[in-house]
């Protein structure tokens, strides 16, 4: 289908740079369009990412969920999330809800657990190498 989302998002970054910028004055105002114009970049190049981004860290996360160490709320309220089986694969919106509710209940369990959430730390850098929407981004690497 043409034209794609990138081709869409390309295009708008053009006209902004270069019908819009050259009559922007003020220096708050060049840098406010400096930094759309920078979104839409990242935007254009990584769109077509997000959705299997978002499968592979829903699944990473379910595996860290599969706990017996957290209180029984907690584990019932687990077991119900899994219970409700994946989204349709191409609704993101579903998928991306289904992401929102999988991190909450990864958060509690690392509440509960702190420093014992083993493979947390390891998936959370994995996330932010992998995640699609930015254009830079690092953690130091422990030696």
């Amino acid at each position: 289908m043409f034209p794609t989302v990138g081709d869409q998002l390309r295009e708008t970054r053009r006209i902004l740079a270069d019908v819009v910028a050259p009559e922007v004055r003020g220096d708050y105002a060049v840098a406010a369009l400096d930094d759309v114009l920078a979104t839409l970049r990242v935007l254009e190049g990584a769109w077509d990412r997000v959705l299997p981004f978002l499968h592979w860290d829903n699944a990473q996360t379910e595996h860290l969920l599969d706990r017996t160490d957290v209180d029984a709320d907690l584990a019932e309220r687990i077991a119900a999330a899994r219970a409700a089986g994946p989204p349709d694969p191409v609704d993101f919106a579903a998928v991306h809800r289904r992401n929102l509710e999988l991190r909450a209940l990864l958060a509690e369990v690392v509440g509960q657990l702190g420093p014992d959430a083993s493979g947390v730390t390891a998936h959370l850098r994995d996330r932010i190498a992998r995640y699609p929407m930015t254009a830079t981004s690092s953690l130091p690497q422990r030696g």
